[in-house]
């Protein structure tokens, strides 16, 4: 299954609360335990399916949980296969932090939160990136596409 088919089935059709979007790019407004677990389904999905890279200004802590994460350039990190979306909320909670999957990383990705939908299928489609979130600075309010 690719990194877009497993997100599309956990947002695609289905009634969530706080979710809103069609055609690849939804808008989540998250917060209390089921927005957790909604932002934790949809990071294992692609860390399942891909090896996604973070852009987050805080490196990951050092616990064992986070040491298969490598640092590509500053402020990008690449997760591997296989990740714990629960792992990965622990170090990037705070938000403003933006996660893709894409052969190789951008240089830079921009704010996707205050985009409207047709810009961020026009930076996935410009940058090949199959899977994009962007998390506003609470960590709450997330913009997700997929192709």
């Amino acid at each position: 299954m690719s990194v877009a088919s497993a997100i599309t089935d956990i947002l695609d059709g289905r009634s969530l609360s706080g979710v809103t979007g069609a055609r690849g790019v939804w808008r989540i407004r998250g917060g209390g335990r089921t927005g957790s677990n909604l932002q934790e389904s949809l990071l294992e999905a692609a860390c399942r399916e891909a090896y996604p890279y973070v852009y987050y200004d805080e490196s990951p802590p050092i616990e064992e949980v986070f040491a298969g994460i490598r640092a590509i350039h500053d402020g990008c990190w690449q997760v591997p296969l296989g990740a714990h979306g629960t792992d990965l909320l622990k170090w990037i909670y705070a938000g403003n932090w933006q996660l893709c999957a894409t052969p190789e990383p951008p240089q830079t990705i921009p704010d996707l939160c205050r985009a409207s939908d047709d810009e961020v299928r026009a930076f996935m489609k410009n940058a090949s990136v199959s899977l994009i979130i962007d998390a506003f600075h609470d960590n709450s309010d997330w913009v997700v596409g997929c192709t």
